[in-house]
């Protein structure tokens, strides 16, 4: 399945249902869907958005981030999917994980990501120090209005 995910997402995804343990299904369901975000990013959000909402629908939004970045209205669509999310370990996770893609110096985000982006991160608590330090470095200090 590893392997189709790189040349053929759809069928690794087909591939990926049948698995039975829950663990090795989640992480043949993901890898697919972020190659696939590489190579069309459409058809990969379209996949997300039918995935009834859970936490590997969550864990899903962070792997496809770097292809997010990358183009026009990526950060609409990652803002879409994260007012879905609560509030919990979860959703900060996948902050995290948007926000060191995000700063990684081979990113090229597009203006509506990095405000996207912004936003999301503003209402966002309880990030790690490395989530800080990269929120920090791509919009300087910004004390989060969530509540715990």
């Amino acid at each position: 399945i590893g392997a189709m995910a790189m040349s053929d997402p759809e069928l690794a995804l087909r591939m990926a249902s049948l698995v039975s343990d829950p663990d090795a299904s989640e992480t043949f369901t993901q890898n697919p869907i972020a190659n696939w975000a590489l190579s069309d990013f459409d058809k990969a959000s379209a996949y997300i958005d039918q995935m009834p909402a859970s936490d590997l629908k969550t864990r899903t939004m962070g792997t496809v981030a770097w292809s997010a970045i990358r183009r026009e209205g990526g950060g609409a669509q990652i803002a879409a999917w994260m007012q879905e999310v609560p509030a919990g370990k979860a959703r900060t996770k996948v902050v995290e994980q948007l926000l060191a893609s995000a700063a990684s110096p081979y990113a090229e985000l597009k203006p509506d990501f990095r405000a996207a982006l912004r936003e999301i991160v503003a209402s966002e608590s309880g990030l790690s120090e490395d989530a800080i330090k990269h929120r920090d470095k791509l919009f300087g200090a910004i004390e989060a209005t969530a509540v715990p």
